[in-house]
């Protein structure tokens, strides 16, 4: 079913964006042989104007190829002004793909990672890209379950991306929605460790439980675990990536196992896309979801 009213306009109705469903069904336990390809890394390639690529830490990413980028002449012939059209004219599209790394980290005390990634708003500027060597940090205390006590750390965000410059905010936006999807945060709550030298109150904490930190020989906290890399790209058609932004976010320890726990491409896509019933904000501009996992890199 095509799009009927302007991109631009779907945008500017999802800058209210709606809370974070909880009603999302669980995701199957089923195990990571379903999950033979990450639909993320496939269109890239499928794509004229994306190639794929790898990062230094091993990790498979995506990019315009060069002279395709938003801003030059073919992604002006490709694109024009979507942002003013009635439909991207390929029947079935537009098409998004999420994709999640199998890393996990812990994001420090009281951090909420849906309301961090909006965050990359610093980063991603408007002007189309993401500007990779110009991270956003956070100083946080860093507390696992297994940990006593907790230290001070710095969670790093870095991403890369390119996209219209309208299209920055539908992105950032639609990545916090795609994040609450079931299953990809686990929130271990009043975690306690043996010293506890925060204060305040922390601004990017889960909205429903604010906590209090004070001084203290023994302290208590919620940590949530989220994965440590996240991407989300939309086609128009098959040839032609409108925009992408990925995501890595980084602390001192990171753990493996998130694919596996979050089963195949079937329930981790349906997972994702509840999060963008018809009517939600975002919906009209992201189109048909599918979603993926890529496996942590391995040591050579």
């Amino acid at each position: 079913m095509q799009t009927t009213i302007s991109f631009l306009s779907l945008l500017a109705a999802s800058a209210v964006a709606s809370p974070v469903s909880e009603t999302v069904s669980d995701l199957s336990s089923r195990t990571l042989a379903s999950i033979s390809s990450d639909p993320f890394l496939a269109a890239c390639q499928r794509a004229t104007n994306c190639e794929t690529y790898t990062d230094p830490s091993g990790l498979q990413r995506i990019r315009f190829k060069a002279g395709m980028e938003p801003g030059s002449d073919d992604y002006d012939k490709r694109v024009g002004n979507l942002a003013k059209r009635d439909t991207t004219d390929a029947p079935g599209y537009p098409k998004t793909q999420v994709t999640v790394g199998d890393a996990t980290l812990w994001w420090g005390c009281g951090v909420d990672p849906v309301q961090t990634i909006n965050n990359l708003s610093s980063i991603c500027a408007t002007s189309g890209e993401c500007v990779s060597n110009s991270p956003w940090t956070l100083p946080i205390e860093y507390v696992t379950p297994d940990s006593d006590p907790e230290q001070s750390a710095t969670l790093t965000l870095t991403a890369t991306g390119g996209y219209p410059s309208w299209l920055r905010n539908g992105l950032v936006g639609a990545m916090q929605q795609a994040a609450g999807a079931k299953g990809l945060i686990t929130w271990d709550r009043g975690q306690s460790f043996g010293s506890n030298d925060i204060t305040g109150k922390r601004d990017t904490g889960p909205e429903d439980d604010p906590t209090d930190y004070t001084d203290g020989p023994e302290g208590k906290c919620d940590v949530a675990s989220f994965t440590s890399y996240f991407g989300l790209q939309i086609l128009q058609d098959a040839d032609t990536i409108i925009g992408h932004i990925d995501m890595v976010a980084s602390v001192p320890d990171l753990q493996s196992g998130l694919c596996a726990a979050l089963g195949g491409v079937t329930a981790l896509t349906g997972a994702v896309a509840s999060m963008f019933p018809e009517g939600a904000p975002y919906a009209g501009i992201l189109g048909a979801i599918t979603a993926g996992c890529q496996m942590a890199p391995t040591a050579s």
